[in-house]
This record gives C-alpha cells, structure tokens and sequence, in this order.
C-alpha cells in the first residue's frame, strides 16, 4: 500500500510521526504507538486507522487491541471473520461496527502480473507448504511425507527447532522476503491450511493468491476465506476437509495438464480482484469519507500522506 500510494503522488513514509494527515497503525500496538494514537484521535485535521488481520491471547495486546479500536476513525480487517471477532473482543466499546470495514489482502511480494509457467511431468510433485512456523500442519505434513512420488518442502521461521518436531523427510528452507519467490516457484503445488481455532480459522486467503500468481495451484483447507477466493477462481473442488482429500487432490494434480487447467483459470481472477491499484481506490475512499465527516482537507491534494507502522513480517 505503501509503494501505490508513492506511486500516485502522496507522501506517504513509514515511522513513528504526526506529520502526515493519516496515520495507519498496523501491527504494532505498544505504548508509545498507543500514545501517538490519542495525540492523532483528538485532532479533527487528522485520520487514525487501525489494521487488524492477527489476534493474540496475551492480556497486554488484547488491552491495546481494545484501546486502538475505540480511538481510531476507521478499522480495517482482511475478512468478515477477523471482523466479526474483533466485534466481540472490542464489545464494551460499542459503535465499532459503524467503523469497521473488510480490505481484503492484496497481491503480496510485489507481483504486479502473474508468473507465467507450463508444468511438465516429472517423476515427483513438489509441494510446498510456507507460513509461520508456529501454524505448521504437523499431521497433514507428517502424512504426506510417507507418500510415494512426493517431495515436500517448508518454507518457514524457527528452522531449528521445527526440525526437532516435523518428524517427515523434507527440504527446511529459511523464509527471506528477496529469496522467496524464487524457493516458492521451485515447487509444483502448495498446500496451505487454517486450522486449529477461531482466530485461525478467520485469517485471510493472501497466501493463496500468493502461490497462484507464482505458478502453483493451491491445495487449501475449506475454510472461509480459501473458500471465498477459491470460488472466484473457479477451484473449489480442491479444497479439503480431511486427510484423504488432501492424498486424492495431490494424486489429480500429479497430471501437469491439470496444474495448466487451474492456473489458466486461477491466475485471471486473481489478478483481476486482488490488485493493489483496485483495493487501494478502497482504502483511500474510505479515508476520504472520514476525513470530509471531520472537516479535514480532501485527500486528492498531493501533500496529504499516509505514515504506515508495519512490522516486517512473514507477509502473513
């Protein structure tokens, strides 16, 4: 969001400042961005959005949670679930409804077009799991690993302590924001998956549209949000439910004329629907409602800008 809004003439930067006339708090939900937070929330020149798309148990951040989402003038979620949930733990607060709008995830790791790839037969079907090592599906991974034809590689944090745990034959590869296109597209299909809680269950499809545009058909849990990208994409027939679905949609995506068919269809929509540009055109609609509801300045002055807080995190 930050490089769309540069390109379209806004002076938007990234940091701790009051300067701009948006600021975005995303992620970080310490005092001193608490603090920065009430400074913005009492000046009606300025805007104070709060993105949310991942939820702890820890008392201090579901404290902050609370607190950021009754001072912001607009909370954003990356699905109806995330805001349904935030509904609930923000209750006491009341009116967050009113404030509360789904953006969802765009394209990540600045695709801009998808990558174009014939898939061939080979003795192997490389499939790739990626993601935070902490969601790691160690049954669907422990299982699949005793499959003849199969190659399973993670992509993932903490390498050493999962080695210790991921009882399979795989290939461990260390997630970096520069080299991970290039490790995702030496794979043939990805297997992701949601599961394990509500707050699981409610995260976004992101690494989903991440793979299809990398050239992989994706294999995903039927969860809300995979089934909702899924549906766009005219491919939820490969979602699952269980083991044996996963070992069935593995054996069909053996075929490489299969893996061609999904993407034919799969990479079209994505790009269509998960741009940056159109989400953006959202996102700054949604600013621009506020700001007139405070009497601040239109936003399409190009010295208006946007201070993003972002974590440099695993892209979710």
């Amino acid at each position: 969001m930050h490089e769309e809004l540069c390109r379209r003439g806004y002076e938007s930067s990234i940091g701790l400042t009051v300067k701009h006339n948006v600021l975005v708090i995303q992620k970080r939900l310490d005092d001193e961005a608490i603090t920065l937070a009430r400074k913005v929330a009492w000046r009606y020149d300025k805007v104070l959005v709060f993105d949310i798309d991942d939820f702890f148990d820890a008392p201090l951040y579901v404290r902050n949670v609370k607190r950021l989402a009754h001072l912001a003038d607009i909370v954003t979620t990356a699905t109806p679930e995330q805001a349904e949930f935030l509904y609930k733990t923000v209750s006491r607060c009341g009116g967050i409804e009113g404030k509360t709008v789904v953006i969802e995830n765009p394209i990540d790791y600045g695709l801009k077009v998808p990558i174009s790839r014939d898939h061939s037969s080979s003795e192997f079907l490389r499939v790739v799991w990626f993601g935070f090592s902490e969601n790691i599906p160690y049954d669907i991974l422990n299982a699949i690993s005793l499959w003849k034809g199969i190659k399973l590689t993670v992509i993932t944090d903490k390498i050493p302590d999962i080695q210790q745990r991921l009882n399979v034959q795989c290939n461990l590869v260390a997630w970096e924001y520069d080299s991970f296109i290039q490790n995702i597209t030496n794979n043939d299909v990805a297997l992701l998956s949601h599961h394990g809680s509500v707050i699981t269950n409610a995260k976004s499809a992101n690494k989903m549209s991440t793979a299809i545009m990398c050239g992989l058909p994706v294999i995903a849990s039927n969860t809300p949000d995979y089934f909702r990208l899924a549906s766009k994409c005219g491919v939820k027939e490969y979602l699952f439910e269980s083991i044996e679905e996963v070992q069935h949609l593995l054996v069909l995506l053996k075929h490489p004329e299969i893996r061609n068919e999904y993407l034919s269809k799969a990479q079209h929509a994505i790009t269509d629907q998960y741009s940056i540009t159109e989400l953006c055109d959202t996102f700054l609609a949604k600013i621009q409602e506020v700001s007139e509801a405070k009497n601040s300045r239109p936003l399409y002055y190009s010295t208006v800008g946007l201070c993003g807080l972002v974590n440099s995190l695993l892209r979710r």
